[in-house]
């Protein structure tokens, strides 16, 4: 009888190696340490840790991580995304650090995460160059890439279908949007303030939010039909004339506008008849 309850005893610690941490936790350890960062696999990773080389606030529940607030302190980089645990209850992952990414590509992995809703990344300047490594399904909702390095619109999230908030402002992306941004089709929420746009400010027709202020964007596309925007924000950039707010005024959705501009002469009066308005800022010098 000894024997077979010493047999019983060894079985179940190969069932549960690290009693008390959850399974998910042990993978993501595993993780850091493939990248050389420490990392004790028989401590619980739920909560907040801190070490010389990253810190991390990580939510848990019903045994599985729901997400992760990574911050990297040393200029480590993540030698091998690809095998980054598919966490299958992780809904929100931000990493911020130094160039943590392999060529500070963004890792296509994150797009195979199950139930991932909003990414956040910082100091990821550069795109997949093949649009078939991003996994179009992927349920991602929000995309943050603020103050990145960007040089160039990620048009390569066109192919999420579920894509409903992208955020680039503070980044270094000049020249024109193209018509490629029309392919954005459940885009609700685009912010692009403080980068080096000009020209012609072509927007998805799904869009209720758009920010470009601090762009030199000069007119607005004939092409656009924004029935459904609700918010603008586009103080100083030199696209405001009457022509803008003329067309903005056919908007019957429009609740808030943010404007200043020396090119507008008058107010359109269909703008004061517009009944769902809550907030109308503009300055005119």
């Amino acid at each position: 009888m000894k024997v077979k309850a010493i047999t019983f005893i060894i079985t179940l610690a190969n069932v549960l190696p690290t009693f008390g941490v959850i399974q998910e936790c042990v993978d993501f350890g595993k993780f850091l340490q493939r990248s050389s960062f420490t990392f004790n696999s028989k401590e619980d990773c739920c909560g907040l840790k801190e070490t010389e080389q990253y810190s991390f606030n990580i939510t848990c529940k019903d045994e599985h991580i729901k997400t992760i607030d990574l911050q990297l302190y040393s200029k480590f980089v993540f030698s091998d995304t690809g095998s980054f645990p598919l966490l299958s209850e992780l809904t929100e992952l931000k990493i911020n650090g130094e160039n943590n990414f392999p060529n500070g590509i963004l890792p296509k992995r994150f797009f195979d995460l199950p139930k991932l809703k909003i990414l956040n990344l910082y100091k990821t300047p550069k795109m997949p160059e093949n649009a078939n490594d991003i996994n179009g399904n992927s349920p991602i909702e929000e995309i943050y890439l603020d103050n990145n390095g960007l040089v160039k619109f990620p048009y390569i999230f066109k192919k999420l279908k579920n894509l409903k908030t992208l955020s680039i402002k503070g980044n270094q992306i000049t020249g024109n949007l193209t018509s490629e941004i029309k392919e954005f089709k459940t885009l609700k929420q685009l912010y692009i303030q403080n980068n080096q746009f000009n020209g012609e400010l072509i927007i998805p027709d799904s869009l209720t939010t758009i920010n470009i202020v601090g762009n030199k964007f000069t007119s607005y596309s004939s092409t656009n039909k924004n029935n459904a925007l609700e918010e603008v924000y586009a103080n100083g950039s030199s696209i405001i004339n009457d022509s803008f707010i003329n067309k903005l005024a056919t908007y019957d959705n429009i609740k808030k506008m943010y404007l200043s501009s020396g090119s507008i002469t008058k107010l359109p009066n269909k703008m004061f008849n517009l009944t769902n308005m809550e907030a109308l800022y503009v300055i005119i010098y």
